[in-house]
């Protein structure tokens, strides 16, 4: 398997339109396997509502019929793999020395936020991004330092905080994982590195 790393430019500022935003949302979850989807702090109830108002354009996009110009009915398998929500900043760990205790906080906590709601609104949010992703996730990160906000900062490690290190360490070897990592599928297929160009273009 090849991993294709794509990084987008930031989204939801004063300068960049809502089609841009949607277009870039949208193609991003067409085309990834392991989608991160990158919040301040902590998963807001606006962050659902975008993911579940681009998720349901990118699931459009992929089950419309090209030679009618039709949604497709047929598709009722859950069209997107993996989307994880990775919290920076993240000041609610109860104890910063045990990794794995913080990151069991972290799915205790993303299973309050997605948790049912009496209010239609927020409920029919969470069952839309339930019915696009087949995994939904998250992971916190505490802040990396007081000394990467100045000026002067060069980038180097030794400067940033030794938890924030030690979870980026644990995070990057879960995405990478060659025991887990999942190829990329539409339709219930692998895509091969041909195809995936094809389905850019045509997504694009």
């Amino acid at each position: 398997i090849a991993i294709l790393l794509v990084d987008t430019q930031g989204m939801f500022d004063h300068e960049t339109t809502m089609a841009l935003t949607a277009s870039i949302f949208g193609l991003s979850t067409l085309l990834s396997s392991y989608q991160i989807y990158n919040v301040d702090k902590r998963i807001q109830e606006d962050n659902l509502q975008q993911l579940a108002l681009f998720s349901e354009y990118a699931r459009m996009a992929m089950t419309m019929d090209t030679d009618k110009g039709q949604p497709s009915t047929t598709t009722t398998v859950k069209p997107f793999q993996k989307i994880e929500f990775l919290v920076r900043d993240w000041q609610n760990f109860e104890e910063e020395e045990d990794y794995a205790l913080m990151e069991k906080e972290m799915d205790e906590y993303l299973k309050k936020v997605i948790a049912e709601r009496d209010a239609k609104d927020l409920q029919e949010t969470r069952e839309q991004i339930l019915t696009c992703f087949q995994n939904i996730s998250a992971y916190g990160l505490v802040h990396p330092g007081v000394a990467v906000t100045k000026k002067k900062y060069t980038g180097k490690f030794s400067s940033m905080d030794r938890t924030f290190l030690n979870l980026m360490d644990r995070y990057c070897k879960k995405v990478f994982d060659v025991e887990t990592v999942q190829p990329k599928i539409i339709h219930g297929r692998e895509l091969s590195a041909v195809e995936l160009g094809s389905y850019v273009k045509a997504y694009a």
